[in-house]
């Protein structure tokens, strides 16, 4: 019950604050000062909801923030705040499978968005789910995006365009969360789009390309 307090104190606070005016409208009728006292409880108890809404912060809010803070820095270009929310293990999945012998460090996110200058970055349509006893959450979310690329001594504007995205995440210390897979599932092809390829790893092949892999998957430079 405290769960579903955190998420939507409103309709519970709002029934106690109605109930706290109606002893109040029955105080001025019968002049009973009990009908005081009980409209002090129920403000109160109104007070107490909201309180407990604003001070306890549930997972799939930390969960929330994460994505939103990943999007703000995304945005400013900043690659140490884009990385300051990964594991180093992070990996891209495409289709269900990880990329072969793909790299996702600074190096690979600096080289994604050094060039490129977005007007703004929005987070829309976010649901989170989280796993209690694994202490695994997961997040899916539409991203909206204008900006430009600089590309080849030019600078191609690319519009605004959306895309789906979904993360995997996982408690790496108590109350703080990190993305640990990243999956796209819904990606435009534009002027901010790219071939990618896996990097040559373990038995892959010339271009990074593993065995059984096809060819390049659109990935937006972020």
């Amino acid at each position: 019950m405290l769960t579903w307090l955190s998420e939507d104190p409103w309709p519970l606070a709002s029934i106690l604050a109605v109930v706290g005016l109606v002893f109040l409208i029955v105080l001025r009728m019968t002049q009973d000062g009990q009908h005081l006292i009980r409209a002090i409880i129920a403000f109160g108890l109104a007070a107490l909801v909201i309180g407990i809404e604003h001070f306890w912060v549930t997972d799939d809010e930390r969960i929330e923030a994460v994505v939103y803070s990943l999007a703000n820095a995304v945005e400013r270009s900043d690659v140490p705040g884009v990385m300051s929310h990964f594991t180093p293990n992070v990996q891209l999945k495409l289709g269900g499978e990880t990329v072969d012998g793909l790299v996702f460090d600074d190096v690979f996110v600096r080289s994604h968005l050094e060039n490129a200058h977005f007007d703004f970055v929005r987070v829309r349509k976010l649901a989170t789910k989280v796993s209690p006893q694994a202490r695994r959450g997961s997040a899916e979310f539409e991203v909206f995006v204008s900006g430009n690329q600089a590309s080849g001594g030019s600078v191609v504007n690319a519009g605004a365009f959306p895309s789906t995205w979904s993360l995997g995440l996982q408690e790496t210390s108590p109350q703080v969360w990190k993305v640990n897979e990243i999956r796209p599932i819904q990606l435009p092809y534009g002027s901010l789009f790219r071939g990618l390829r896996g990097r040559s790893g373990p038995g892959g092949g010339e271009g990074g390309r593993g065995p059984g892999r096809g060819g390049p998957v659109g990935m937006p430079r972020f």
